[in-house]
């Protein structure tokens, strides 16, 4: 992969009170890195509702990695408008804005407020705390059906992290972020993206974090469907054990060691391990199959009220243990039928 030298325009940036287009007002900046700056801005043609504003600001070195860059700002914007998930910032516009003379390029979306699970696990090791393992399973079950969905959608994410998971402040559910290492998979329905196994072709631009990205995307510049899975599990492992991930991995094979550093069910192990697996075809094969395996080792264990109210449905266990009463019951209630009518029949007898 070609390196990619990024120098930010410090004229260019944008300050407090800047309005663009006449609608975006400038709150603050709220950070930046890759090929891009993010804003914090209100949406006066929304009542001043705050929406994030992502330039596309890279000076980059080489034509090669200036259209890449450029390509993967672009495409990511197109997957923001076709995405339409509660847990993923909706698109809202894609502009261009001229400042210092400077063509500048602009993406709009949701603002998720509360705070990224880096942030989080932080604030939580200065306390000399660190994530449960019923909120590692809470994360699991709220965020596999994001990735369901992407994924149905022909869309691998490639950069799930801890920066990339917000905690949002509204309904204490995670949300995804940071689509600008999307791929696309093209000319793929739905149910060949679940079972195919055949790996993406990105060479060239083998993105994600370090640690989090499996090895197939690192050494190889490929990934699967179930890559986002690999990188869900490290996120977790991270959350569980308060180490980044290159304290835990093992360069030379990409195995991950962590077990002797927490205490969890036994189950949740295994699937944490089956996701991290080094070798692709060892993982599962799709978040919907990672969903399954906690439903069936009964890892959930509280359900949401709505799902208590609601009357229990008889099952098969139920209706077995039921037979076998009634297998008693029916040749005891013939015998004592019997006996009753004997004993019938001889107090009616006539004396002879």
């Amino acid at each position: 992969m070609r390196d990619i030298d990024i120098a930010l325009h410090p004229e260019t940036l944008l300050n407090t009170g800047d309005i663009l287009r006449s609608r975006y007002r400038i709150v603050r900046q709220l950070g930046h890195g890759g090929f891009s700056r993010t804003y914090l801005a209100e949406d006066t043609n929304r009542f001043d509702e705050l929406c994030v504003l992502k330039e596309f600001a890279p000076q980059l070195k080489g034509t090669f990695a200036l259209e890449k860059a450029q390509e993967l700002f672009e495409r990511e914007a197109g997957v923001l408008y076709r995405l339409q998930h509660p847990q993923i910032p909706q698109f809202r516009q894609l502009f261009r804005y001229k400042k210092a003379n400077k063509d500048l390029l602009f993406l709009v979306q949701d603002y998720i407020e509360g705070e990224n699970y880096h942030v989080l696990l932080n604030q939580r090791l200065a306390e000399e705390r660190k994530f449960s393992e019923t909120e590692i399973k809470q994360l699991l079950v709220r965020v596999l059906p994001i990735l369901e969905y992407i994924h149905s959608m022909g869309v691998i994410h490639r950069d799930i992290s801890p920066d990339n998971l917000i905690l949002r402040e509204s309904d204490e559910l995670p949300a995804l972020i940071d689509f600008g290492c999307i791929k696309e998979v093209e000319l793929k329905t739905h149910q060949e993206l679940k079972t195919d196994s055949t790996p993406i072709s990105l060479k060239g631009t083998a993105l994600g974090k370090a640690g989090y990205a499996p090895p197939e995307q690192v050494e190889r510049g490929i990934v699967y469907a179930h890559s986002d899975l690999y990188a869900l599990a490290a996120t977790a492992v991270v959350l569980l054990t308060g180490k980044e991930p290159l304290q835990l991995i093992d360069r030379h094979d990409y195995r991950w060691h962590w077990r002797s550093h927490v205490s969890i069910n036994p189950k949740l192990e295994w699937i944490l391990s089956t996701m991290l697996s080094p070798h692709p075809s060892d993982r599962f094969g799709s978040a919907t199959e990672v969903l399954r395996t906690l439903e069936d080792i009964a890892i959930i264990t509280k359900l949401p009220t709505k799902d208590l109210q609601q009357p229990a449905k008889s099952k098969p266990e139920q209706i077995i243990s039921w037979g076998s009463k009634s297998l008693f019951f029916v040749p005891f209630t013939a015998i004592l039928i019997l006996g009753g009518y004997l004993c019938l029949k001889v107090n009616i007898s006539p004396v002879r």
